[in-house]
């Protein structure tokens, strides 16, 4: 079980900062990249971006909007 919350936890980072890159449009060919890199399936990628963008999770590391 925690081999599979580490790779979760890794896979939200990539989706994390792609989000941070690229906004809600994301360039064709991103999504199977991060897929690739993360062994695992396009429709598991998607999944995790709108899980992420339906609970409002973020980490302050990725917001580049931070006001000192």
């Amino acid at each position: 079980m925690a081999r599979k919350k580490t790779r979760l936890t890794n896979l939200d980072a990539s989706v994390l900062e792609a989000q941070m890159r690229c906004g809600t449009e994301w360039p064709i060919g991103l999504v199977e990249a991060i897929a690739k890199a993360h062994q695992t399936s396009v429709r598991c990628v998607i999944a995790r971006k709108r899980a992420l963008r339906a609970t409002g999770q973020h980490n302050p590391e990725f917001n580049i909007n931070l006001s000192y």
